[in-house]
């Protein structure tokens, strides 16, 4: 993949870590594999069944494998040996449907294997985190806007499960690796959410990550859930997951 401008790695947590702190963030799993988000009418995407293909390995020494090669076709043409970055700026451009990579090591046990494009993984401190992998009907409209609407309608998704959420779009976009090699990135939209656990009646937070991709007509979801307490350590999980595609 290759993209115009952005070369720096921003760190997951240099993103996310002072607005988690601040809104004393906390969470739950985002929506099963074959909920539809349904955005505003005048993007109006429409979701199909979920892509399989992403290939958890628990290992800390293994690689994540999947689906297509990671390629060169995925945006806009550039090149730096510190690696390149898809902004939501600029529509993804991948000749295949991408897919999730995970790399974790065997305090994340595996509890969905690529199940309708689903994995996910929990930690012993509650933790929870998905992937999740969609086919979106193929549209005219940019990533940034179809990003946009399918997080608005996240958030009303999830108000809809817990109605005392509170909600913050974080500012900055969230770099997810992408690619095996750990160079390049993509950028995606992340929704900061804070609610009470229905179950353990605790204060939860969750990072809802998101980019979609009209043209290429796919959708990818990352969430990452966790007890307040346990929130920032939990952060560089998110390091792991990889975008595959080319």
């Amino acid at each position: 993949m290759t993209a115009r401008g952005l070369t720096t790695r921003t760190t997951i947590a240099g993103v996310l870590g002072a607005g988690l702190v601040a809104s004393a963030l906390s969470g739950c799993v985002f929506a099963g594999g074959n909920t539809t988000v349904t955005a505003p009418a005048e993007v109006s995407p429409t979701t199909s069944a979920a892509t399989p293909g992403t290939t958890p390995t628990t290992p800390a020494t293994a690689k994540a494998t999947t689906g297509s090669t990671a390629g060169s076709t995925a945006g806009s043409t550039a090149g730096s040996a510190a690696g390149t970055r898809l902004p939501l700026a600029t529509d993804a451009r991948f000749t295949a449907l991408p897919t999730f990579g995970v790399t974790v090591d065997p305090a994340w046990q595996v509890v969905i294997f690529d199940k309708d494009g689903v994995n996910q993984f929990k930690h012993a401190n509650g933790c929870q985190l998905t992937t999740m992998q969609n086919r979106l009907s193929a549209g005219t409209a940019s990533d940034q806007a179809e990003t946009d609407a399918q997080i608005a309608a996240a958030q009303k998704e999830f108000t809809g499960r817990a109605p005392e959420a509170q909600f913050k779009v974080s500012a900055d976009p969230l770099p997810l690796t992408f690619g095996i090699a750990g160079k390049d990135s993509i950028d995606f939209a992340a929704l900061l959410v804070r609610y009470t656990n229905k179950d353990t009646k605790t204060e939860w937070g969750s990072v809802i990550a998101i980019r979609a991709m009209p043209k290429v007509g796919s959708r990818m979801i990352v969430n990452l859930s966790c007890p307040t307490t346990a929130m920032n350590a939990a952060l560089p999980v998110l390091e792991k997951v990889h975008v595959l595609g080319s």
